[in-house]
């Protein structure tokens, strides 16, 4: 009997725990810095090339636009997440930012995620939330 007090009075803060990154990226995100760094390779960054919204229900919309080495990118597409401990996962059909991103800076107002893409690069995505 008291193992069940102690697991029912933990479930509201397990339940919380859970959904604190999830409260932490609601919201709208200035993308400050997107990198790609390459072994042997000058790195290639863009700054302030849009904004991402996180919405309550795992769904968000993505407005992205930047030019690098004379290629025009445009990203406005919706997208889905699922948000773990360290990591955050971003489905988005036909977007550089679909994939699993580690998230190495997470706070309610920086956000600094790195990935990769299988080929010797590695994606670096710093967020700042939108005051």
């Amino acid at each position: 009997m008291k193992h069940m007090k102690r697991l029912l009075m933990l479930t509201p803060a397990l339940v919380l725990a859970m959904s604190g990154q999830a409260q932490k990226l609601s919201g709208t995100w200035i993308i400050a810095n997107y990198e790609t760094a390459r072994p042997g390779q000058e790195n290639v960054k863009v700054s302030n090339i849009g904004s991402i919204i996180f919405k309550k229900g795992n769904s968000g919309e993505k407005n992205i636009s930047y030019s690098v080495l004379g290629n025009n990118v445009e990203d406005k597409t919706p997208f889905t997440y699922q948000t773990h401990e360290d990591y955050i996962t971003v489905s988005s059909d036909g977007s550089a930012l679909n994939k699993t991103w580690i998230m190495v800076q997470k706070s309610k107002k920086y956000q600094k995620w790195y990935s990769t893409d299988g080929a010797n690069s590695v994606q670096i995505l710093e967020l700042r939330k939108q005051p």
